[in-house]
């Protein structure tokens, strides 16, 4: 299989500048348009610097192929930001968990309360 590069996307939150980065199918970094064989860090992951700054190999590639990380909302609503309903995740999961929330939605109304004393009724 030949080696395929895909460019890492700006992204502000995780402090990657636009065009500047690529990520190989063998796993392999390029920054500006050189392979770079990176330095191991105090644990062995590959890292290279660029403008004064370290970026992990793992993360360019990861960035490159799948994209930055975002936020899912796992409850009812995106105002609902417990730490047990929020996660991370990729944007493939995200519109997924979109698509699945909006297909619960439109399944029909919801059914309407019973009319009691305490919410009030018809005088009749």
């Amino acid at each position: 299989m030949a080696e395929a590069w895909r460019k890492v996307r700006a992204s502000r939150r995780m402090g990657y500048p636009g065009g500047v980065f690529e990520g190989s199918s063998l796993g392999r970094v390029r920054i500006e348009g050189k392979v770079r064989e990176g330095t191991p860090d105090k644990d062995g992951y590959l890292r290279s610097k660029h403008r004064g700054q370290w970026y992990s190999h793992a993360e360019i590639v990861c960035m490159a192929w799948h994209g930055a990380p975002q936020v899912r909302h796992l409850g009812d609503g995106v105002t609902d930001n417990r730490p047990d309903r929020v996660c991370w995740g990729s944007k493939r999961q995200n519109e997924r968990d979109k698509g699945e929330k909006k297909e619960e939605r439109s399944r029909g109304y919801p059914p309407v309360p019973a009319v009691t004393a305490v919410t009030g009724g018809l005088a009749g």
